[in-house]
């Protein structure tokens, strides 16, 4: 039989890239939550966010079976992930690749629910670019792969034919699921490794977007803004003294225009103090606030 077949060569391609990135590969558990991590560094593994609760302890089962304690360094909801030091011998990280895939690219997402390493094929269906998520985390390169994640997939990679690691899934920010790029993933390690914990900022208010006529603009120096229309009673916001009618212009430096400003101006911000600029009967009006901690639901 003839050893040309290009299915039979891609279907080996394909299977050599998951094995590259297999022994890399570890389940994660917390508190009965079961995800996918993939080994980092010598001693880190990345993994979703939602898998790990703050102040949780984890486990992690590495490739030929063995399981080690893991201290969760630090989360960022925003991005939805964490990362995890392990105890023990040094780990080897997976390879990986900060190139973006194409339209058209087969791909493989893996992941390891249960005590073997699984995968599925996929096509790379769209290329965007940057983005940001509800929660203000900046997402490089939007990344669109056919297919849903299977249950225990997220914090798994996203692998190319060439056996390297070009992104993470998570089945939290994007319905159905999307990729975050590996310079998203590099530039949010490095955020946590380094100040721990990154929670959502909250000012306790809702709003919806603004254009200020001529003279409003000239004051404010931008023509949109953020019409408050409603705050939560004792809330940052409130306790500050901004009201319901106040025109949010900026925050700490920040030009807020839209709610993509805000939410990424908050981001990592809880409990540290800010000004806030509004314009209030066409005053520019700075209050101090004091950001609290995003609830799960409500408003900003």
């Amino acid at each position: 039989m003839s050893n040309d077949n290009p299915f039979l060569t891609l279907s080996d391609s394909l299977a050599d890239a998951a094995e590259a990135v297999g022994a890399s590969l570890v389940r994660v558990q917390s508190r009965r939550r079961v995800a996918t991590g993939v080994i980092w560094d010598e001693r880190s593994v990345v993994t979703v966010a939602r898998a790990v609760p703050r102040g949780s302890e984890a486990t992690v089962t590495l490739a030929d079976g063995s399981e080690r304690p893991a201290t969760v360094l630090g989360r960022d909801p925003a991005t939805d992930l964490a990362l995890l030091e392990v105890e023990g011998e040094p780990l080897v990280p997976a390879p990986r690749s900060g190139a973006t895939p194409r339209v058209g690219n087969l791909v493989l997402a893996m992941g390891r629910p249960g005590a073997s390493v699984r995968a599925t094929l996929g096509l790379v269906s769209g290329v965007g670019g940057s983005w940001t998520t509800a929660d203000g985390g900046v997402v490089d390169a939007f990344l669109d792969v056919d297919g849903t994640l299977p249950r225990g997939f997220s914090g798994g990679p996203l692998v190319d034919a060439n056996g390297e690691v070009v992104g993470l899934n998570t089945a939290a920010l994007v319905r159905g699921g999307t990729t975050l790029p590996i310079p998203t993933v590099e530039r949010v390690v490095e955020q946590l490794r380094e100040g721990g914990d990154r929670s959502p900022g909250w000012l306790g208010v809702l709003f919806q977007p603004a254009e200020l006529g001529t003279e409003q603009a000239a004051l404010a120096g931008q023509a949109a803004a953020l019409l408050l229309t409603g705050m939560k009673r004792s809330g940052p916001a409130a306790s500050a003294g901004l009201m319901v009618g106040d025109l949010l212009i900026g925050f700490d430096g920040v030009s807020i225009a839209g709610w993509d400003d805000l939410a990424q101006a908050l981001v990592g911000r809880s409990g540290q103090t800010g000004e806030a600029r509004v314009l209030r009967s066409d005053v520019v009006v700075v209050l101090e606030v004091t950001v609290g901690e995003r609830p799960r639901r409500g408003c900003r």
